[in-house]
């Protein structure tokens, strides 16, 4: 099965030797185009670069009425050095699909800090021989002084966590699985967050011993993807802790993945945290070949639905990654420009292959 897309029943293209392309120039567009017109700034015709440009919507945002190096002095540098302005990953597993970004807001630019946000990917094969594509994504509370170290601790240890359970898990069903051992789970990731290394990258610089849960809270939603059969449909299960929301993506659409109602005294709010919790939402969706699978942080899922509707933002989003975009082009589909819109913002979306 060729992954999203066509192949030649005698393998991949192969490309042409240079020898045998003396009448094609070096440098030049491919024979379909890239991006969208409307985003390629400059003429081309005199070797000027094309320039991707954010999305508005609406009103311009203060912050992006002028560049970041202006006088303005509104995107500083975090004194820890790193401040994750960008941060993005795309491949593909088996059948499936990933791209994953996330970018400081502008909140944190103007106020030279870091993104509070972080996500994680990783990929395993459970105990019944099927891969399992697994993803995660933290938010780190603003109140919490060393939120972003957390959150970005959380993410990976949550996978790691959950990689175990998968390989040892006697096989009664992921979802009652999961929900049996779900304390088990989330106190081996609270353990593991406020026991980091004083050397560790980004570690704060108070000794572990005088950590409180409290200075690294933050959210926690993750998904446990399986692979499949093509034409076949499969089963995702997904855990909330916190308001860090996810989506299915079908059709064009956008549709919130809610907790079922009998769980809903379970929802964590964001005061609440993933530190410390004994409990979490665990819900499921049926996936279909096609569909896609949409985790965000608040930064940026806030702003694709409002009440049963998806808004301008949220339709537009929908119809852009109802199939893998290009790494820029996802990168740029994020870093839309909203009223309001200034968090963190992180988005992991995962497209199943039709």
């Amino acid at each position: 099965m060729a992954l999203f897309g066509k192949q030649s029943k005698d393998g991949p293209a192969q490309s042409t030797p240079r020898s045998d392309r003396s009448s094609a120039p070096d440098v030049g567009f491919p024979d379909e185009p890239f991006g969208d017109p409307d985003l390629l700034v400059g003429n081309n015709q005199s070797n000027e670069p094309a320039v991707l440009t954010a999305r508005v919507y609406g009103e311009k945002t203060t912050f992006g009425s002028v560049s970041w190096w202006s006088e303005k002095d509104w995107w500083k540098l975090a004194p820890e050095g790193e401040a994750n302005d960008v941060r993005c990953q795309v491949g593909t597993y088996a059948d499936l699909a990933v791209a994953a970004v996330s970018l400081r807001g502008n909140k944190h630019r103007l106020q030279g800090a870091v993104n509070d946000d972080s996500y994680a990917i990783a990929h395993t094969t459970g105990d019944d021989g099927r891969g399992y594509l697994l993803v995660a994504v933290s938010d780190g509370m603003g109140s919490a002084k060393h939120s972003s170290f957390g959150a970005r601790l959380a993410a990976q240890n949550a996978l790691r966590a959950l990689m175990e359970l998968l390989a040892k898990l006697p096989g009664n069903g992921l979802m009652a699985d999961l929900t049996e051992h779900q304390a088990v789970l989330l106190s081996w990731i609270t353990r593991k967050v406020l026991g980091y290394r004083a050397n560790e990258f980004g570690a704060p610089t108070v000794d572990a011993n005088e950590f409180d849960s409290a200075d690294a809270q933050c959210t926690l939603t993750f998904a446990i993807v399986p692979t499949g059969e093509p034409t076949l449909s499969r089963e995702a299960v997904i855990g909330i802790v916190g308001d860090s929301p996810a989506f299915l993506v079908q059709n064009a659409r956008l549709t919130p993945i809610e907790p079922a109602k009998d769980l809903e005294g379970l929802w964590s709010s964001s005061s609440d945290g993933l530190l410390g919790a004994t409990s979490m939402v665990i819900t499921s969706v049926e996936l279909e070949p096609g569909d896609g699978l949409l985790l965000t942080s608040d930064g940026i899922g806030n702003f694709l639905t409002h009440g049963d509707q998806e808004t301008v933002l949220g339709l537009d989003i929908a119809s852009r990654w109802k199939r893998p975009v290009g790494m820029l082009d996802f990168i740029r589909d994020a870093s839309f420009e909203l009223q309001s819109a200034d968090d963190d913002r992180t988005a992991v979306m995962i497209w199943i292959d039709e």
